[in-house]
């Protein structure tokens, strides 16, 4: 990046650490800019007295999705259209991109360099006056595609996944031409790569390239069997896959618990859903946190000019994964339509405000708060407050359990 590149006020990304001021991959914002350097607003220590060569920083991107993919083509003049499959055929108009594995006819295959401007392409693995010259015409072209470019786009402060699955990173940029980024390895080495992740020379394939972001594994909660948990109202349930009947493997809601079993609610108006278990036909669920509610749901939506259309009921994606599959399936159907994945990451809810200070005592979990404030109150006997209370929790329990089945 040159000093030119940015104004006072824009966002840029440091490519490499500096101890004490500046963090490789952290995103800093632009105070003033000089004729090869640049400054910034605060640097890691705070002061606002600072500089370093523009070079050692990249553009850094809006976080919209969609914008960031067009501010990524018009960066690097990569074309807007779809991913082109083997055999796809160049012209002077449609050019191939760098690194694109071509043939050339009877002349044999080889890896793009760039594209001049009278179309002639330029090759890393060819002499270098032997270039060739793109037709017109994609029916006569001789010019196909063999193997696309390596996409993947390597930032400062990020861990990728090498061929052989193995973690590479925090990623730093070496200042050299070529080999322009390294990483710590998690063997103890630290190889260096070129921009499109290659370990040597993005001719042959090798298990230290990268091929795609890291992410580290999510450890699955484990799923205590019922037989040892003491179960209370409000709990999540699922029946036991081998349950004789076809509640098998569904969920429900405790609403009540005694000598007689664990009465459950799988949802329905009135008492339709509701049963009285034994504690061995049931599996105790993880309660759901906003980090579940983050990590799963997604929805897909239309991109136009930038910002997302969705319907007026999107379908929710259990998790990312499931909706990236889907955009492409759209984006398929659909040639020169955008598609993004767009998740949700927090969620605001206020606790629900009871007339009584007994209610909102066990709607919070306060059950012998609760039955000593009523008994306070009324002066019911201690029988009659505890019954009292259970059935509030079961009542509360059950309209929460309906109106989700009504959600959904």
């Amino acid at each position: 990046m040159k000093a030119s590149d940015v104004k006072p006020g824009d966002k840029v990304r440091a490519l490499k650490s500096y101890p004490g001021q500046f963090t490789a991959g952290k995103e800093y914002t632009v105070k003033s800019v000089g004729t090869t350097s640049i400054a910034v607003e605060r640097d890691d220590a705070g002061s606002r007295t600072n500089g370093w060569g523009a070079d050692n920083f990249e553009p850094a991107y809006t976080s919209c999705a969609a914008a960031e993919v067009d501010n990524l083509a018009d960066e690097y003049g990569s074309p807007k259209a779809g991913p082109r499959e083997p055999g796809y055929r160049f012209t002077a108009k449609d050019k191939p991109q760098p690194g694109d594995r071509v043939s050339i006819g009877d002349n044999g295959t080889f890896t793009v360099k760039d594209v001049l401007a009278n179309g002639n392409i330029r090759f890393t693995d060819r002499p270098r006056d032997l270039t060739w010259l793109l037709h017109s015409n994609a029916s006569v072209s001789a010019c196909t595609l063999v193997q696309a470019a390596n996409t993947l786009r390597i930032e400062a402060g990020r861990y990728y996944k090498t061929l052989d699955g193995r973690k590479v990173g925090p990623m730093e940029a070496t200042g050299t031409d070529v080999f322009i980024w390294h990483g710590v390895h998690e063997d103890g080495g630290v190889p260096s790569y070129t921009s499109e992740g290659y370990w040597w020379d993005g001719k042959s394939e090798d298990t230290q390239d990268l091929v795609s972001e890291w992410s580290d594994p999510v450890e699955q909660p484990v799923v205590a069997p019922a037989t040892t948990a003491k179960f209370k109202v409000g709990d999540r349930v699922k029946f036991r896959d081998d349950y004789g009947s076809s509640a098998r493997g569904k969920e429900a809601t405790v609403i009540k618990v005694d000598e007689w079993g664990v009465q459950v609610d799988r949802g329905g108006r009135n008492s339709w859903g509701v049963s009285t278990e034994q504690p061995s036909d049931l599996v105790l669920l993880p309660p759901a946190t906003i980090a579940d509610i983050v990590g799963k749901h997604s929805i897909v939506c239309l991109i136009e000019n930038g910002q997302p259309k969705p319907s007026t009921l999107p379908f929710v994606h259990a998790d990312k994964d499931l909706a990236a599959t889907e955009a492409a399936r759209l984006a398929g159907k659909h040639p020169g339509q955008e598609f993004g994945v767009y998740e949700l990451v927090t969620t605001r809810k206020e606790a629900k405000v009871y007339r009584f200070a007994w209610q909102n005592k066990a709607a919070q979990g306060e059950k012998i708060d609760a039955i000593r404030s009523l008994r306070t109150l009324s002066g019911v006997s201690l029988k009659q407050a505890r019954d009292t209370v259970d059935g509030f929790l079961a009542d509360a329990a059950s309209y929460e359990t309906w109106l989700a089945s009504e959600a959904a």
